[in-house]
């Protein structure tokens, strides 16, 4: 594989003509090539055009995405592998048990998380406080999880959070 089309774990969208694209896509090995391409030389349009053409493509590619996630978090939640309750998710960030996180990008619930994943929530931001969606991000990463930052709308029950959990845990008492 050529380096400028490496792997970076990021979708890779095809522009090229209708006459050139199957050719390309017969030979092309990358594992992250989208289905759906942009069927135009790229050099025929406008750097915008271009742009606008391929958010439109990722836009659909991520709700697709999405949608699998939710489907999934469904089924591991009815087997007890999945929760979206910030407490349930902290503790879990904490131990190392979260295996996929879903977060919201904009949540500015303040506070702080013990060493066992116990929240205390803060009413305002201050000095002994942080992020509690950020800090769960992060021991999720420490913990060897995958996260994805998405919107609020995109997340279940109206939590900031949603995990899929490499095994079940006892839930934190509310």
């Amino acid at each position: 594989m050529l380096p400028a089309v490496a792997d970076s774990g990021l979708p890779l969208i095809l522009a090229a003509s209708r006459e050139l694209e199957p050719a390309y896509r017969g030979v092309n090995d990358h594992p992250r090539l989208l289905e759906k391409g942009i069927e135009a030389h790229p050099g025929s349009l406008e750097t915008d055009e271009l742009e606008s053409r391929a958010r439109r493509i990722l836009d659909e590619h991520y709700a697709r995405e999405l949608d699998r996630w939710r489907e999934d978090f469904g089924t591991h939640r009815s087997n007890g592998r999945a929760t979206s309750r910030l407490k349930d998710v902290a503790r879990a960030a904490s131990t190392g048990a979260v295996a996929d996180l879903m977060f919201d990008m904009d949540d500015a619930l303040e506070g702080s998380i013990d060493e066992d994943g116990e929240v205390h929530e803060a009413e305002a931001a201050g000095p002994s406080t942080y992020g509690l969606v950020d800090e769960i991000a992060v021991r999720v990463l420490r913990g060897g999880g995958t996260v994805h930052a998405v919107r609020r709308e995109d997340l279940l029950d109206g939590s900031p959070v949603a995990a899929v959990l490499r095994y079940p845990l006892d839930p934190v008492p509310s």
